[in-house]
Parts: structure tokens; C-alpha cells; sequence
């Protein structure tokens, strides 16, 4: 799409089978005359539309469109965040499996004397050190850093 920027005017629009510097030059061409007054070009930095954009208006400065200035530049965080969610997925699979309570531990739970003990713990405690391969993924998964839970009393959260 050719499109002139301060009025919002659609120019011209073509869709090309194969879009290569020279099928995109050919479109551009009957805008060359144009020339000193194309003081610059945007565009999602595609190797043949840059090309055609220099070929036609070579005067003209060219500038990447920042979305995809954005995307590219962060691409290389998504694929270190993917690769650390495959290695927490692995570590996950590789920890023991809970077993299930009995019906015997279960009673044991609810048994006068596991009640007398619980309301004797004091309820200041905080919790067990959590690992951190567990705390990364918990932190990923909720977006709340687990390691401010150790300054946190148990009752506010």
C-alpha cells in the first residue's frame, strides 16, 4: 500500500503474486516523479520492498516501522522465555509424584489429637523454603515474585 502520510491518503494498493525488488519497483515507478518531494519512507524493513523504496526514491531517508522495529528487537526475549518454560515443563515432569492419602492418614488427620496439635502451632510461622526452580515457575505463571512471600506475614497472603 502506498499511502501518503499527513493526509491519510491511500495512493495506490497492488497485490503481487511474487514480491520482489523489481515487481515493486515496476508499481512504484509512476510515483518517481514525485522525487525531491519523497522526503522519507516507512516500511516493515522487507528486504525487496527496502530495495524497491531506494530504487524509486533514492534521495528519500528510510525508516523501519517501529511496531516491527519493537517486535524484531524483543523476538530474541520470546524465544529465551519459551526455552526456559520447555526446561521448567521438563523439571516439573522430573519431580515425585504426590502420593494420594490413605483413608488411614486421613483419619489420622482428623483424629482429636492432629486437631490439639495444628491449634498449638503457633500461626506466625512462615511457610517451608520453597525451591527455586519451583518459585521461577510460580513467579512466570502468576507474575508475582515469590521472594517477597519471606517478608510477608503468612495472614496477608
Amino acid at each position: 500500500m502506498l499511502h501518503e502520510l499527513l493526509s491519510g491518503t491511500v495512493l495506490s494498493v497492488v497485490q503481487l503474486e511474487q514480491a520482489n525488488t523489481e515487481n515493486l519497483s515496476a508499481w512504484l515507478d509512476p510515483y518517481r516523479e514525485w522525487g525531491e518531494w519523497v522526503k522519507a519512507t516507512l516500511s516493515d524493513n522487507e528486504k525487496a520492498l527496502v530495495a524497491a523504496l531506494k530504487a524509486v526514491w533514492p534521495q528519500a531517508k528510510h525508516q523501519v516501522c517501529q511496531m516491527h522495529f519493537v517486535k524484531n528487537l524483543s523476538e530474541p526475549v520470546h524465544e529465551a522465555d519459551r526455552a526456559l518454560q520447555k526446561e521448567i515443563r521438563a523439571a516439573m515432569g522430573k519431580l515425585p509424584v504426590v502420593p494420594m492419602p490413605t483413608q488411614e492418614i486421613a483419619a489420622e488427620c482428623a483424629s482429636p489429637e492432629a486437631e490439639a496439635l495444628a491449634d498449638e502451632a503457633p500461626s506466625h510461622e512462615l511457610p517451608a523454603p520453597i525451591s527455586p526452580a519451583i518459585m521461577q515457575a510460580i513467579d512466570m505463571i502468576s507474575g508475582i515474585p515469590l521472594t517477597t512471600l519471606d517478608s510477608v506475614a503468612p495472614q496477608q497472603w
